[in-house]
């Protein structure tokens, strides 16, 4: 895709890598379905602080003039993690952003057992970013994936396997491999005393402390699905589940390092199986994969017109 002065302005604003390579899923795909005139409806599943939200929404509008581009989100009010009334902020943040929104009928707030606040076959896409590892219940989040999602849409989740050997909330190695949560706060305190991890960037606190608080995120609110785990949960929603586009947020990080500009149409269909397969699984141990899935099935499609 050829980014006209002002898109690639726009993209240079990310303020991740990772927002930049879900806005280039994003947009590789709507450019192979979408038609003019269109209206394109984007979901972002734990949407957080909204920064994802914005960005998508400036973009793609940018990038699409010819779409109605829509952009929702939604966070749970119950995991714990976030500070209580930090959605207040996010709406804050989304109206000053795109002020031109109705931001109050995009965001919804629910609980983790509740079913996505949205009517079925409303999505085009749902995507998310670093928050598949700390779902509570996978079978119900792609549950709900599969029902608010169209027939033909597709999805996009950014999050690191449990095979990555680097742990990236506690920055300590093998830290989310550990089951055992007496053992998992001694290896947290020993590996801290190493040089390993947030202690020392940290201001009071002792390390015992330290080390019990942080043993009781990664057992309380991490939940790290292996591969096989990740695929089957997927299919049982009956959703085609692919990692095609993984190799992708890494050269987009290689560009980076190297200052170049950003690739926003992905040519993931010219790759071979072995190659494609191999990246995958040299990758999973090194950081984030990109999950990507479809409401697809052309072989009931066909026994359906057959009949």
């Amino acid at each position: 895709m050829d980014l006209e002065t002002d898109d690639v302005e726009l993209v240079r604003s990310a303020e991740s890598i990772t927002h930049l390579h879900l806005l280039s899923i994003l947009a590789t795909e709507i450019g192979k379905r979408a038609q003019a005139g269109g209206r394109v409806r984007v979901l972002d599943a734990g949407c957080g602080n909204g920064h994802l939200l914005t960005f998508l929404q400036a973009n793609l509008a940018a990038l699409f003039p010819e779409l109605e581009i829509e952009i929702h989100g939604y966070d749970v009010a119950d995991h714990g993690v976030q500070a209580q009334d930090y959605f207040s902020t996010t709406l804050t943040w989304c109206r000053e952003s795109c002020p031109a929104v109705l931001w109050e009928e995009r965001l919804k707030l629910i609980t983790q057992d509740d079913a996505w606040p949205f009517d079925s076959d409303y999505f085009d896409f749902v995507i998310s970013n670093q928050v598949i590892e700390h779902v509570s219940d996978h079978r119900h989040f792609f549950a709900e994936h599969a029902r608010v999602l169209k027939k033909g849409g597709c999805g996009a989740h950014l999050f690191p396997l449990r095979h990555y050997i680097y742990e990236g909330h506690l920055l300590i190695p093998l830290a989310h491999k550990i089951s055992d949560w007496y053992f998992l706060r001694c290896y947290i305190r020993v590996m801290s005393r190493l040089g390993f991890g947030k202690y020392r960037r940290q201001n009071g606190g002792g390390l015992d402390e330290f080390s019990e608080r942080h043993a009781d995120y990664m057992m309380f609110f991490t939940n790290y699905l292996s591969h096989s785990e990740l695929m089957a949960v997927v299919k049982r929603s009956r959703l085609r589940p692919s990692l095609k586009y993984t190799v992708d947020f890494y050269r987009h990080k290689v560009r980076q390092l190297l200052g170049r500009d950003v690739v926003l149409k992905l040519d993931v269909d010219r790759r071979t199986g072995l190659g494609y397969w191999l990246s995958y699984h040299i990758l999973k141990f090194v950081s984030s994969i990109t999950l990507f899935v479809e409401n697809e099935n052309t072989y009931q499609r066909v026994q359906r017109d057959a009949s």
